[in-house]
């Protein structure tokens, strides 16, 4: 994948957030003795970016959500595709109350820690107000087509170096999968 390419999908949209990325891997760069930036510098500054994003939601969403930190903290390993009910379970272990579970969707949507399920392990992120409510519309009707109701989730890529989540399969949830490799000898 081409170094632009990796970094647009691993950023929140926003010009501070490139900036800040860039910067990182060039000090992991300059901190190792080097001037050209390697694979291990972005990666490494990935890992700081990724930081300094969960604080800047935790920021933004706390006065929204109480006890935020604790609740992004429980998405710590977690996969990288959540349904509401692993949300549900999270809020529980940051003892927030379930009625809370909504807000925190929205939230979370809204400031772009989730993206929404909108067809088959297609995820939206709602980086524009405007496609808000279709996201929504769509993510629903995918959970009642798909997934027995239950809505599904991806954790930004942004949030995902630092809460060292688990990658997500591309088999739907229900989805026969056949192996087929040839048998051992």
């Amino acid at each position: 994948i081409p170094t632009w390419h990796y970094i647009v999908q691993r950023i929140l949209p926003r010009p501070r957030d490139l900036i800040y990325l860039i910067k990182s891997a060039l000090q992991c760069a300059v901190n190792r003795g080097r001037t050209i930036v390697e694979d291990k510098d972005l990666v490494d500054g990935e890992k700081l970016y990724s930081r300094f994003a969960l604080d800047s939601l935790i920021v933004e969403s706390g006065v929204r959500i109480s006890n935020v930190e604790d609740l992004l903290l429980q998405f710590v390993q977690s996969p990288e595709v959540i349904t509401e009910n692993d949300i549900s379970e999270r809020l529980a272990a940051a003892t927030i109350p379930n009625d809370q579970l909504e807000l925190v969707i929205s939230v979370f949507g809204e400031l772009t820690f989730i993206g929404f399920e909108v067809s088959p392990n297609r995820f939206d992120f709602m980086y524009d107000e405007q496609d808000a409510r279709k996201i929504l519309m769509m993510a629903r009707k995918t959970a009642d087509e798909t997934t027995n109701r239950t809505r599904r989730f991806r954790i930004h890529p942004a949030f995902q170096a630092f809460l060292e989540t688990k990658h997500h399969s591309t088999t739907i949830p229900g989805q026969m999968t056949i192996d087929l490799s040839p048998p051992s000898p």
